[in-house]
């Protein structure tokens, strides 16, 4: 027992020791690994060179002082070397301050491993990143982007170089301006390489890179330059929208950083000192998109265009560099054919003038009558090509269709506008063959007030395109001898500066070519004319009214009058569809709607409706709509009944469109 006891009493200390020794080395190995990883976190494993352009470089004793024209583009050309054997991760780290190197302290970051730089979150730096090892990319030619997020973990192989070209905006930079004094108007920026984990860990052996930027006054010249085009070159009045496309530069140094605008003025050729329209109210859209030297668009996809929705192109500061395209589609509806004048100006928007006055740019030399907000300006001459589609005509001569010697020759004609454009003055011209002793022509409208107009035209005004006009014209006939044949040609033509000619298409009514002169129709005096019928559609319409969608069912109806003096007897009235191509004129017959309408006949002063219902897809067997999207002219003709006092008026059309189901 006490010999046992002995042994265990004496290895008691034995063990202590054993237990402290294994817990010293525990302490050791711990303390050599934590020093191991303090050593790696301090270990520098990058060199960094920094290279800036601004404007020019100017000495200031031992310290190159870059110098940036107020507003302009600074660039910082980093490159960064990995001294060692391993790839390494690293962030850049780039700050820029007010002061000089050696005092500047409060810091702003540009490029930082925990700050957002997302495209389009910081839209004034941009990045490009070049591998000076295989020489991928040039220092002088940076191909600079908006996503400069790359910037905060790049991974570079050992013994191998990386090139990371940084610009500045320093336009939108409020805290980088020109000052009262030079002190003022320093500051610096500061470059360094980092643990994409922690901006306070330098990687960088040499230290962080300092340059010194003085900013100067701005040196900025804006110009507005070709080529200066307008698409479609000759636009028709109505049915296109041109689009005027010029290019703004700031060719100058540094930023513009007035508030600037682009104003436009528009003449009539004719009429050179009476403006032609407010362009402002034309004005559809207004975009400004940025573009390369070449004038393709930019590649920075989310801040290359900006859209100016209340029509005037008004820009708050012009960077250094920056080539803009202008686009402006207007519409020319209310805009008569003819030649045009379009002048473009660039003026401080702060002006009284907000358009272009031609007598500023014609004075380019004379500064004296020169408006001194115009900075520059172009002139482009246009022209407006007359409107597509057709004018229609309906007419019904009087008289049974033949000249009654001794007589002027009367005609009914009905207007139908297929232009699709408002038309503000249109006018008729009759030639007859062979000619007329006179030309001079009387003319009527039917749903005016007005008294008849006499002279060389029938001219109506305003012709919209929904409505149907009606006129009579008295052509001058009276000279011609029993027996003669006498031709009539009608032409139309838009009224304004210029004369137009317009498409003129004699509806499928029916207009014979020649009118043969016959002896006078002798009237016996003192007996009361006998009683007759007259019978003729009052009105042909649509519910819903036109445009209709294809596929819905139209009601068509027409209101049907006797307005003369005895029992019509009975009639007949039936509904006709005709397709009208409205590029070539065509009117092509589709078909009969519905079955033919008997009425036994009404009274004087009796007027009654017929209806017929129009399916506007009608489909075929394989299911396909045998109506196609367009212009119709849907047509009721009245069949005419004996002693009828007028047989020329007993049809009527109008016209429907049939457009796409809305998706």
């Amino acid at each position: 027992m006490h010999a046992l006891h002995g042994d265990l009493i004496m290895k008691r200390p034995t063990s202590r020791l054993i237990v402290g020794l294994v817990i010293a080395l525990g302490l050791l190995a711990l303390s050599i690994m934590g020093g191991s990883q303090s050593m790696n976190a301090q270990e520098k494993i990058f060199t960094l060179s920094m290279i800036v352009r601004g404007t020019d470089v100017k000495r200031e004793g031992a310290i190159n002082t870059i110098q940036l024209a107020q507003g302009g583009v600074l660039t910082m050309i980093l490159t960064i070397q990995n001294i060692t054997s391993d790839k390494s991760n690293f962030a850049v780290f780039l700050q820029i301050a007010k002061g000089v190197p050696t005092t500047a302290t409060s810091f702003d970051d540009l490029l930082a491993p925990d700050i957002d730089l997302a495209p389009g979150v910081q839209r004034d730096v941009t990045c490009a990143f070049g591998d000076t090892a295989s020489g991928t990319q040039s220092p002088q030619e940076p191909k600079a982007t908006d996503d400069c997020s790359k910037s905060k973990n790049l991974l570079l192989g050992g013994k191998q170089s990386q090139i990371v070209i940084v610009q500045l905006d320093t336009s939108t930079r409020t805290a980088i301006k020109r000052g009262a004094d030079d002190n003022d108007s320093t500051f610096t920026v500061r470059a360094d390489i980092v643990d994409p984990g922690n901006r306070n860990n330098s990687l960088t052996a040499n230290g962080s890179q300092k340059q010194a930027i003085i900013v100067t006054p701005s040196a900025a010249k804006l110009k507005l330059q070709g080529p200066i085009e307008l698409s479609p070159p000759a636009p028709s009045q109505g049915s296109s929208l041109p689009t005027l496309s010029v290019l703004l530069a700031n060719t100058g140094k540094g930023a513009f950083l007035d508030k600037t605008a682009v104003f436009f003025s528009l003449f009539q050729t004719a009429k050179p000192t009476q403006p032609a329209a407010d362009f402002t109210l034309l004005i559809v859209e207004a975009k400004a998109c940025e573009v390369d030297l070449n004038g393709l668009q930019s590649q920075k996809t989310q801040t290359t265009c900006q859209n100016f929705p209340d029509r005037q192109v008004v820009f708050g500061s012009i960077r250094e560099g920056l080539i803009q395209q202008l686009s402006i589609t207007f519409s020319t509806e209310i805009l008569e054919p003819g030649s045009y004048k379009i002048f473009g100006c660039l003026k401080k928007f702060e002006t009284a003038k907000r358009f272009c006055d031609p007598t500023d740019i014609d004075n380019k030399e004379d500064k004296d009558k020169r408006d001194s907000t115009q900075l520059d300006d172009f002139t482009l001459n246009f022209q407006i090509s007359p409107p597509d589609g057709i004018i229609l005509l309906s007419i019904a001569p009087e008289s049974e269709r033949q000249i009654e010697q001794g007589k002027n020759f009367k005609l009914t004609l009905t207007v139908t506008n297929l232009t699709g454009v408002f038309l503000r003055s249109v006018g008729f011209s009759f030639a007859l063959t062979p000619p007329a002793n006179s030309n001079e022509i009387q003319c009527d409208e039917l749903s005016s007030n007005s008294s008849p107009k006499k002279g060389t035209q029938c001219v109506l005004q305003n012709l919209g395109t929904t409505n149907i006009r009606k006129f009579r014209v008295e052509l001058p006939t009276s000279q011609y001898k029993v027996g003669q044949s006498v031709s009539i040609n009608i032409t139309g033509s838009l009224l304004g500066a210029t004369v137009v000619p317009l498409n003129v298409l004699v509806s499928p009514d029916g207009f014979p070519r020649f009118f043969p002169v016959i002896a006078p129709v002798e009237q016996k005096p003192g007996t009361p004319p006998s009683p007759s019928p007259e019978l003729h559609p009052l009105s042909l319409e649509f519910t819903p009214t036109s445009p209709v969608t294809q596929g819905q069912t139209v009601l068509i109806r027409s209101r049907i009058e006797n307005s003369g003096s005895q029992f019509t007897g009975s009639f007949t009235v039936d509904f006709q569809i005709f397709k009208v191509d409205s590029t070539s004129g065509t009117i092509k017959f589709v078909a009969a709607l519905g079955e033919t309408r008997h009425f036994p006949g009404i009274d004087p002063s009796v007027t009654i409706e017929a209806s017929t219902l129009l399916d506007t897809c009608a489909r075929d067997a394989s299911g396909k709509c045998t109506l196609e999207l367009g212009t119709y002219i849907v047509k009721v003709v009245v069949s005419t009944v004996p002693n009828e006092l007028d047989r020329t008026n007993n049809e009527l059309s109008t016209l429907l469109t049939i457009q796409a189901p809305k998706k």
